[in-house]
Parts: structure tokens; C-alpha cells; sequence
């Protein structure tokens, strides 16, 4: 019974121990949560190695992982189309403005795939405290800086959520303006996301 009485104290402080941390514990991060089926536009500037391209980039996404994004360039020539579907990853279905295959595939797919469809990348929901940057690693193990601001009412979406992104990877060869148009809810359908094998 001696013995049975300091087992029990210290056993006692470990669990008011544990709750303590656990009540210490940051509050899970509140983030911006998108409709799971939209259309968007995006005004966007990219620089990439030096070179800068100005485009709009038409967006339709299908939670959980389907995406196709196509850039329009400034003379209203198709840039590129990359596809994504689960089980199969990006597909690059057009190419014509001289943007690497393997970077459409790799960091534009990365970017769609944090702004939209991860939730360790996504805006803070509430409005102000998105103006410090989100450090996000993707599947890649790449590792951005994504910084939301110019938070306003979307359609769709329950809070606020940001209209302007500054994306860049950590080695600074990449950096991407992409300022929100419009985001519409809508049903997509399958064949909008299919595309002829090259």
C-alpha cells in the first residue's frame, strides 16, 4: 500500500502534466474553404528564370483531386492546357507558349494543386491574418512561400477569401502574381477534364 500511494501521485501529475500541454497546444489554423466544384479566372504574372509572362489562366477544379488549367496569352493564343485526374496525375494536352513540359507538370501543378486542393497550403479564413506567408512543401518536396492578401466576399465560399497571391519556390527562380477575377460554383462534367493521349 506504501508503494502504491507515490505510483498513484506521480501517475496523477504525468496526466495533469499531458493536459496541460494539450491545452497549450495551438488552435488548429481556421483556412479558406472552396467549393467542390468552381470555375475561376486569374490575371497572373509569372517570372521564371528572368523571363516574365503575363497571361489569364481559366481554372476548373472538381474536389477531391481533378483540375484542368489553361493560360491565355496577351494575343489571345492558347499558352498551354495541363489536365489532372486522380490515378493519373498532370497531363500537359497543349503546349504552344515555349513553357517546358516537365514545369507544367511539376510547378504549375503544384501551384493549382496548393491554392485549391491542400489544406496545409490554404488561406487563413480570417481576413487580415493571411498577411503572413504560408510555407507549403508539396508532394515534390519543393518548398513555397505563398502570401494571400486583399481578402473579399466570393461566391461559394462561406468567409472571406483572398484575391491576390504572390507565389514563390524557396531558390528564387520562380515567382508567380496571381490576382483572383471571378470563382463560380458549378457542376463540371467528366468531359471537361478528358483529353487524347499524345
Amino acid at each position: 500500500m506504501k508503494t502504491a500511494l507515490p505510483v498513484l501521485l506521480f501517475s496523477s501529475c504525468l496526466l495533469a502534466g499531458c493536459a496541460a500541454r494539450q491545452a497549450a497546444a495551438p488552435a488548429p489554423r481556421e483556412v479558406v474553404a472552396y467549393p467542390q466544384s468552381f470555375k475561376a479566372q486569374h490575371r497572373m504574372t509569372l517570372t521564371f528564370r528572368g523571363k516574365q509572362a503575363d497571361f489569364t489562366g481559366y481554372l476548373l477544379v472538381r474536389k477531391p483531386a481533378a483540375w484542368r488549367a489553361v493560360g491565355i496569352g496577351e494575343l489571345a493564343g492558347t499558352m498551354f492546357d495541363v489536365v489532372s485526374v486522380p490515378g493519373q496525375g498532370p497531363r500537359v494536352v497543349r503546349n504552344s507558349g515555349g513553357i517546358p513540359a516537365g514545369w507544367l507538370k511539376d510547378f504549375a501543378a503544384d501551384i493549382v494543386e496548393m491554392l485549391y486542393l491542400s489544406p496545409a497550403c490554404a488561406p487563413a479564413a480570417v481576413p487580415g491574418s493571411g498577411s503572413e506567408p504560408v510555407a507549403c512543401r508539396t508532394k515534390n518536396s519543393i518548398r513555397y512561400e505563398l502570401e494571400y492578401s486583399d481578402y473579399a466576399a466570393l461566391s461559394g465560399v462561406e468567409r472571406e477569401a483572398p484575391r491576390r497571391v504572390i507565389i514563390r519556390n524557396a531558390s528564387g527562380d520562380l515567382r508567380l502574381e496571381a490576382e483572383l477575377l471571378k470563382l463560380e460554383p458549378v457542376e463540371i462534367p467528366e468531359s471537361h477534364f478528358a483529353y487524347e493521349q499524345p
